[in-house]
């Protein structure tokens, strides 16, 4: 009975030889029992080596790579002997020079940045006299947030990962945050925002949430001045992309994040804001600034009609109210208080609906005139 033929065995006949007398079959070619009553197949060889190259790969993928290459020094075996040219030979065609100035370049090195805190933890003094060897520092720095950002797109990111990072943007020092954003926070926060929001259909369990999580990133971020300032420094995004957001079919459907997305929209008032910004913006592609009523911004004591705002306005320029500028009133210049008020109504207002603008009635758009 060969292996071969043991495995095609039923289990009737399997249940048969279990009972025999002779100690060679029951003890050396049929150790195991057959349950009677279990419907599963029997483990054949095919499945004992599936089940062996499995094991054989999780313990490489365990396992870290080490290439060990031998140099003979001469082909006689002798102790003493040193063959200069056999191995200039083993030298070159082993690639041991390019991977030696590949290596000094700083090239070569691949591995993880907790690993690497682990071999040289002692040549840190912030991870010298850490027992843990800097695992715990690192996860609390900003470059290691930084380069958690980087290094992971939207769909690999976790909510509680981001929660962490948005406490830390909360509790710890202004200087804490200003390292965060030197080291490419904020703008690494922009781009998986701008893939959030790039994306066709966003699943519910994951991609919500971590859409909350940034959300709320940025609201830490208005709590300190250097937050605050890297804000202001990219105006008016993310606010015009949000505000699509909030009023687009791909929407949040959690009350959270839209409420989340209204207190930055209202946090504009908290920026240092540079008017120069707004006449920068192609008002006319995401928000229509024509309707906006300016009476608020002339003079109150004046009744002639405002000029509306338009997309060619300079508002970097001060308005000049004849009379009040030279005589030391303050309603010379323009208010920057209103402007942002206008902005954050237009933002809370939407973008026009171009459908709706284009839509012409069917009769007039076919009329043709007859030559009857």
């Amino acid at each position: 009975m060969t292996d071969k033929n043991k495995d095609a065995l039923g289990k009737d006949l399997l249940e048969l030889i279990q009972y025999s007398s002779n100690a060679f079959i029951t003890g050396q070619l049929f150790t195991n029992w057959v349950d009677p009553n279990s419907k599963k197949r029997p483990p054949d060889q095919g499945d004992k080596i599936k089940v062996s190259a499995n094991a054989l790969v999780e313990k490489l993928m365990r396992s870290q790579p080490l290439y060990i290459r031998t140099i003979k020094p001469n082909q006689s075996k002798s102790p003493l002997e040193y063959d200069t040219a056999a191995i200039l030979h083993q030298i070159k065609y082993l690639g041991l020079q390019e991977n030696v100035c590949i290596r000094r370049a700083g090239f070569a090195y691949r591995n993880t940045f907790e690993q690497v805190v682990q071999r040289f933890y002692l040549l840190s003094p912030a991870t010298f006299n850490n027992k843990n060897t800097g695992n715990e520092f690192l996860k609390e720095s900003p470059a290691w947030w930084v380069m958690y950002l980087k290094s992971h797109n939207f769909r690999e990111l976790l909510a509680t990962n981001l929660k962490r990072l948005r406490v830390a943007l909360r509790t710890q020092t202004p200087f804490w945050t200003q390292e965060f954003i030197g080291f490419g926070g904020y703008l690494a926060l922009l781009k998986r925002l701008k893939e959030l929001l790039e994306i066709e259909w966003r699943e519910e369990q994951h991609d919500d949430q971590v859409l909350y999580e940034i959300l709320r990133c940025f609201k830490a971020l208005l709590l300190k001045e250097p937050g605050r300032e890297s804000l202001s420094s990219k105006l008016p995004n993310p606010f015009v992309q949000l505000t699509s957001l909030l009023y687009s079919e791909k929407r949040p459907g959690d009350l959270s994040s839209r409420q989340v997305i209204i207190e930055l929209i209202l946090g504009i008032f908290e920026l240092n804001y540079n008017p120069r910004v707004i006449s920068q913006i192609d008002w006319k592609a995401l928000i229509d600034l024509n309707k906006v009523d300016t009476k608020s911004f002339s003079n109150p004591q004046d009744n002639s009609p405002a000029p509306l705002l338009s997309s060619s306005t300079n508002l970097s320029q001060p308005k000049r109210v004849a009379g009040s500028y030279d005589n030391g009133g303050k309603d010379g210049l323009l208010n920057l208080r209103l402007i942002r008020h206008e902005f954050v109504k237009k933002l809370l207002v939407g973008p026009p609906d171009l459908k709706k603008e284009q839509m012409v009635e069917f009769a007039v758009k076919t009329h043709r005139n007859r030559i009857f």
